[in-house]
């Protein structure tokens, strides 16, 4: 008999504050993590661990921790798996990141290969002042997703129910532009940061206080799939969402440090905030 798959999610937040005398902006931490196959997602992982850490002794920070849980079952068994994450909130921005060093190691577990990878990073951080003046709401309309694995011609039909939707929507206390960016940090490209709001199907325009996204939802729709080159049970996709009270040239492609660049420029004139969602192979 087939196996029916279900998930449950449950979002916990914790809100800490770790509170430092004073500000530093070159600091030099260290990352590490577990994992399985794709060599860029487990040191983007130990990489994001090092930002992290950097960015808690540079500054006071809040955390949003976010709890999933999965589960498959047939006749004779269920199981399930419990995955955390959280976001960190900053009152600081990573401008610039430079690689000390680089360490891959393997052992083995129940005749498995499994890696390591331990990074050092140095980081230029630079405090950044929001604009408080803009008040919004965003709303993922799922936060956990079961997919089957990208085709290979990368392309998906929107009204392909195989693949599930992701759509969002978005409010402001005044008419605003909003830009979205997806991190996919399993591919080989320090660029890995891609602006997905606004495209080629919705333009670049102003919103008068709320609109659900995407807004030409006739024309397309972000599907979600599964990488090809992931062995791992499950994925976490971060977005990072701006909005901002000018319409702005936005590039459509950004690694992590640029985008910081980007948003300390821009600084005065937006607010912005990282969301999460995960995506387990189906």
């Amino acid at each position: 008999m087939p196996k029916i798959y279900k998930w449950q999610s449950l979002i916990l937040i914790l809100v800490c504050s770790f509170l430092q005398p004073a500000f530093t902006e070159i600091i030099i931490t260290k990352g590490d993590s577990v994992f399985i196959s794709n060599i860029n997602l487990g040191c983007n992982h130990a990489l994001n661990q090092a930002r992290q850490k950097a960015q808690i002794l540079a500054d006071s920070s809040k955390i949003l921790s976010f709890q999933s849980k999965y589960c498959s079952s047939n006749d004779q068994n269920t199981g399930c798996v419990l995955d955390k994450y959280s976001s960190l909130f900053f009152d600081s921005i990573v401008i610039e990141e430079k690689k000390l060093s680089e360490e891959i190691s393997t052992f083995q577990m129940q005749n498995q290969n499994i890696y390591t990878c331990e990074v050092q990073y140095e980081f230029d951080i630079k405090p950044i002042n929001q604009n408080n003046e803009v008040i919004y709401e965003f709303f993922l309309d799922n936060q956990v997703f079961l997919a089957p694995l990208t085709p290979e011609s990368n392309y998906i039909k929107k009204d392909d129910s195989n693949f599930p939707d992701l759509s969002f929507e978005v409010k402001s206390s005044q008419p605003f532009y909003f830009y979205l960016f997806q991190q996919l940090n399993y591919i080989n490209d320090k660029k890995n940061i891609y602006l997905i709001y606004p495209n080629s199907i919705d333009p670049n325009i102003s919103i008068n206080n709320a609109s659900t996204i995407p807004i030409n939802n006739d024309q397309y729709k972000f599907k979600i799939s599964f990488p090809p080159n992931v062995n791992e049970p499950s994925i976490i996709v971060p977005l990072i969402g701006i909005i901002s009270k000018e319409k702005m040239s936005v590039p459509s492609k950004l690694s992590f440090d640029q985008l910081g660049q980007f948003l300390l420029k821009h600084q005065s004139q937006i607010t912005y905030f990282q969301k999460h969602y995960a995506v387990y192979k189906k």
